[in-house]
């Protein structure tokens, strides 16, 4: 992957733009050591688990935007008074310095744009609240690698290292999530009285609704085909196209820029840096959509970002617990999109895809190609052969007779969690000794009815599979290539009941182990 190293915005007359630029120095497995935003420097310290331990926050902030360039802009420090930002051209640029050295500082900014139209003064109007944690900032941990405190928020996670509660002295944010994982529910409370409450509801792994405490709907959300050229292949990312009656505007990335309503109008705009920062975010209901960088949900009360299985910090560049995949997703358990985020997205939060993803694996051998497909159950039986074999698909160590490994392997959405599946029938795969039919025919009908339990109890729920084919296949290893001999297949669909008796596929013959090779 390639890391981004510097952004920086240019005017069309190729001017760069004050207050945009942005530089990032890395360590070898991907920490941040130095990041620059506009000449304020930040430094961080890591420790041997990738973990930021501490950084330094400069005490000088910066406040930059664009306004007509006939306009007079002026910022009102809550704790100082008026300034008169530097301008060029349409854009503005203004620093201040807040003492963060004993305790952490907030503060407000009020940014008023007066032009005269030759009756009247035209007075727009933007409010900025600040929040400078004292330096240096310190990161606590729990042992799961979970983000427990930074210079802001305490946070909470339950068993399954998801975050439940997020709270400041006088801010307390509570969540809830279903049998998948999904955010249902959301409180925050400000010192101690609930002041919000949104209520989840869910197609896959896309919002579907937001509801308030009394049920009233507040959003509905429209879904088509996402970056992957499917429904949710690439997790939702530039595949929202409604919010009410607001049209979203993208980028080539799936991040949201802009809102118009069902006039053309644009009613929202926003301006990111490189890793999902908002640099600026105006227009008349830009404080009112959630949906933002990457089409993730974006929870203003702690500026993170919301992608499924984690939650992402823009301010950091990174994720606040470990990867759920470990290192499938990279040697780094924390690192966004390997730092890449110009040519990577993440799809639910557990790992980097291009932002040409396809869902599902995509294999160099071409054997795999005419195999590997969404709504499809892989039942194989045979020897052993090499993994390298298998490096498509997750890396999976496939060994039909380790006892650790299994028959039944679910290839489509949930694919990236195959790698040292627990097998799921008792007592097998069998053993080279055993050759006979009986004792195989046995073992592809556990197969089977492990099969049908992720048929009817997942891919239907969970994957939005309207029918699964269940591929019943035999193969023998030699020297690193495999020969596959295609026998039958069944196929379910959502409407039927799942069978409550073996029935053998029509043509299906299961011929035993009559070969010892590869051991």
């Amino acid at each position: 992957m390639q890391t981004v190293l510097t952004d920086k915005k240019y005017t069309a007359s190729g001017i760069e733009v004050v207050g945009q630029s942005f530089g990032y120095d890395y360590d070898d497995i991907g920490n941040l050591k130095t990041e620059n935003r506009n000449g304020n420097v930040f430094k961080y310290t890591s420790n041997d688990v990738n973990q930021y331990t501490q950084r330094t926050v400069p005490s000088r902030i910066n406040i930059s935007g664009s306004a007509d360039a006939s306009a007079k802009v002026t910022i009102k420090q809550a704790s100082a008074g008026y300034t008169k930002p530097l301008r060029y051209g349409n854009y503005f640029n203004s620093f201040f310095t807040l003492d963060n050295s004993t305790n952490a500082v907030t503060d407000s900014f009020d940014i008023y744009a007066v032009k005269f139209d030759g009756t009247k003064d035209k007075v727009a109007k933007q409010t900025l609240n600040v929040f400078v944690p004292k330096t240096p900032e310190f990161f606590t941990y729990d042992n799961d690698g979970n983000l427990l405190t930074d210079g802001r928020f305490t946070y909470t996670w339950n068993g399954e290292n998801r975050l439940i509660k997020a709270e400041t002295p006088d801010t307390r944010l509570e969540f809830v999530y279903d049998y998948m994982g999904r955010r249902i529910n959301k409180k925050v409370y400000t010192n101690n009285v609930l002041s919000s409450e949104r209520k989840f509801t869910y197609d896959g792994w896309n919002l579907a609704a937001e509801y308030d405490a009394n049920n009233t709907l507040l959003n509905s959300y429209l879904w088509g085909e996402d970056l992957s050229g499917s429904l949710q292949g690439a997790g939702g990312v530039g595949g929202l196209l409604a919010v009410n009656n607001y049209l979203p505007c993208y980028d080539g990335n799936g991040n949201i820029t802009s809102y118009l309503d069902n006039s053309g109008n644009t009613v929202a705009t926003y301006e990111y840096n490189p890793f999902g920062k908002i640099i600026c975010a105006f227009g008349t209901k830009a404080d009112d959509f959630a949906y933002r960088f990457s089409t993730k949900y974006f929870d203003k009360e702690t500026a993170l970002y919301y992608y499924g299985y984690r939650y992402y910090s823009a301010n950091v560049n990174r994720w606040l617990s470990r990867d759920p995949i470990e290192e499938q997703g990279g040697n780094n358990l924390y690192v966004f999109v390997g730092n890449s985020p110009l040519n990577y997205i993440d799809v639910l939060g557990n790992a980097a895809k291009s932002t040409t993803y396809t869902p599902g694996p995509t294999p160099s051998r071409t054997v795999w190609k005419r195999y590997v497909k969404k709504c499809e159950i892989f039942i194989a039986f045979g020897h052993h052969y090499a993994s390298s074999d298998m490096d498509d698909l997750s890396k999976i160590q496939w060994y039909l007779e380790d006892p650790e490994t299994s028959f039944v392997w679910q290839v489509g959405c949930t694919s990236i969690k195959l790698k040292n599946n627990p097998n799921p029938l008792p007592g097998g795969p069998t053993t080279t000794t055993t050759y006979t039919v009986a004792q195989g025919n046995a073992l592809v009908n556990m197969a089977r009815e492990a099969a049908l339990e992720l048929i009817f109890n997942k891919l239907f729920p969970e994957c939005l599979c309207k029918s699964v084919k269940i591929r019943y296949e035999t193969f023998f290893g030699v020297d690193y290539n495999t020969l596959f001999y295609y026998r039958s297949n069944e196929t379910f669909k959502k409407t039927d009941k799942r069978p409550k008796a073996y029935t053998p596929p029509k043509g299906f013959v299961y011929e035993g182990f009559k070969l010892r090779l590869c051991l």
